[in-house]
């Protein structure tokens, strides 16, 4: 099942439900910028859908900014507030660059090479 997708300019997210009945977050682009309001609507519905874990495909993304990435980190700790998880997809070696001022992927569960 297929959720909203919400752009802007250079990002596009989709966000879905799986089979399994976790919650998936297709980001595409650039998150920065207008794309940040974006990028936090959908982590939001992903949060509402009360799934036990939310996964976040970050392969076609290009760029992710500081806000961005703490969007992130507020996510998981709710998420995981009520035992719940997030779990980033696959990220390039750019964006786990651009994540290592704040230790996004050493406090974020990741799948690096795509879903379980």
């Amino acid at each position: 099942m297929h959720g909203p997708i919400t752009q802007a300019a250079g990002f596009v997210a989709v966000s879905s439900i799986r089979d399994d009945g976790d919650h998936v977050v297709i980001a595409r682009g650039s998150i920065e910028g207008l794309a940040l309001a974006e990028f936090g609507t959908a982590l939001d519905l992903a949060a509402a859908a009360h799934t036990p874990c939310v996964y976040v495909d970050l392969a076609g993304v290009t760029h992710w900014s500081l806000l961005a990435q703490a969007m992130v980190l507020t996510t998981s700790r709710e998420l995981a507030r009520h035992g719940r998880q997030l779990v980033l997809v696959a990220p390039s070696a750019t964006l786990r660059d651009e994540g290592a001022p704040l230790n996004v992927f050493g406090r974020v569960s990741t799948e690096p090479n795509g879903y379980p």
